[in-house]
């Protein structure tokens, strides 16, 4: 036997407790834990000479993957399912921007200014594509985007009706998501929002009010955005859809979120998700606000303590404390069979790249006319991976991880759990106790 790589320990309220990343087990542990460990650390570790009490707790240790057989290989593992991840063929996700133009003019957007909008050959191109998904795939699932996606409603909604009723004959399931800035919906757009079964709409706040409309502001005019949107969350809310409200946070709005967090309960919005977005320079179009950005390491902490405040404020007990997930890729741009749909049908692996036609992987259009830099921009977004980074080969929250954002200059990038991960287990340990007192 031998003491995984994974284990986190550490000390809460007099009490100790141990978790691993591999298998996201937590665990309040005593000293039969610790001498458990220690003995097979000291590698006269034997089984068979353990009495019958400490027979109970090694078997927990071996199911919490806080000891394993001498076999087992960590990392070959982790490649393991990392190769799953990514290579699953069981399902497909689409990011789809049916439209590039925007009504707002936000300072820290990655994207170009161009007002784009889908053609009916791509939209026909992309059904054709769903439909071959829908005849031997299981799940199918599209995340409206942009430019803001509500300007191309009809686009939309035509499309989703195709998609699902390939789904429907074909028995696939089918799902889809909106990323909006909220301030185009209306009633008719949340009865389509049910109607597409696009089950939870994203939507940015960047602050209380005179921060907000500064910055999430409308093209061409002063008009203030703030409380058009939260009545459109709150509407869409009512009406049985989730509410992902995401706060944009850096140096300059920071000191302002708790207040903000207070107008969204006035609001009625205290069953929305609420969590804060990390603001970075993702591409050359942004990087004016390079300055404001928080560090991942600073952004990791006011994440937990954030996540403290909502709970005191008595927002959705659900949601709250975030607690990790082990990974198998960091997101859909590792993965074979996700990708971003630009409006002219350029194909791509990160939404951050629709900006930049030189990472491209094709067009929809023609799948198969495809330049060796296009199978390039994919094979480097799917042979990206951790294993080949001594730091993360020796990091112990690797599983939560799995190497970060594979656009941060090809390397390895560190994530908030690396830095918040024993604070954020313990206002989890914290909650489910107060929770089982009641």
């Amino acid at each position: 036997m031998k003491v995984s790589n994974y284990n986190v320990l550490f000390e809460h309220k007099n009490k100790k407790f141990a978790f691993n990343s591999m298998t996201c087990a937590l665990a309040e542990v005593n000293d039969d834990f610790f001498n458990l460990l220690n003995s097979v650390k000291s590698k006269n570790f034997h089984e068979k000479n353990l009495k019958k009490k400490d027979l109970e707790v090694f078997e927990s240790m071996k199911k919490g993957g806080f000891i394993t057989d001498d076999c087992f290989d960590e990392i070959e593992f982790l490649k393991f399912k990392s190769y799953q991840g990514k290579f699953r063929t069981n399902s497909l996700g689409l990011t789809i921007a049916p439209t590039f133009a925007c009504n707002f003019a936000c300072p820290y957007c990655y994207e170009s200014t161009k007002n784009e909008i889908m053609s009916q050959d791509v939209m026909e191109a992309i059904c054709n594509e769903v439909q071959k998904a829908a005849e031997y795939k299981k799940q199918i699932h599209v995340s409206w985007y942009g430019g803001e996606p509500l300007l191309a409603k009809g686009i939309i909604w035509d499309l989703s009706e195709r998609f699902l009723k390939n789904c429907e004959k074909f028995g696939a399931s089918y799902s889809a998501t909106i990323v909006t800035n909220g301030y185009l919906i209306d009633d008719e757009t949340i009865q389509n929002f049910i109607k597409y079964k696009i089950v939870r709409v994203q939507i940015t706040i960047d602050g209380p009010p005179d921060i907000h409309n500064s910055r999430r502001k409308l093209k061409g005019s002063s008009k203030p955005t703030f409380d058009v949107i939260l009545k459109n969350a709150k509407k869409i809310l009512d009406a049985g859809v989730n509410v992902a409200l995401r706060i944009n946070v850096d140096k300059t709005n920071e000191p302002c979120v708790e207040e903000l967090l207070d107008i969204l309960l006035n609001y009625g919005l205290g069953d929305a998700y609420v969590y804060l977005g990390h603001v970075q320079p993702s591409t050359e179009v942004c990087q004016s606000i390079s300055g404001d950005c928080l560090s991942t390491k600073d952004y990791a902490l006011k994440f937990v303590n954030f996540e403290k405040t909502l709970i005191k404020k008595g927002f959705n007990p659900n949601y709250y404390p975030s607690y990790p997930k082990a990974k198998t890729t960091n997101c859909g741009a590792n993965a074979i069979n996700s990708k971003v749909v630009a409006p002219d049908g350029n194909l791509y692996k990160c939404w951050h790249d629709m900006s930049n036609k030189n990472m491209s992987i094709g067009n929809i259009k023609d799948l198969n006319d495809v330049t060796d830099k296009n199978i390039m921009t994919q094979v480097n977004y799917m042979l990206f991976e951790p294993f080949k980074n001594d730091d993360c080969i020796k990091c112990n929250v690797l599983p939560l991880c799995m190497g970060g954002c594979p656009t941060v200059s090809n390397d390895c990038s560190c994530q908030k759990w690396k830095y918040s991960l024993i604070e954020a287990l313990k206002a989890k340990y914290d909650v489910l106790t107060n929770f089982a007192k009641c």
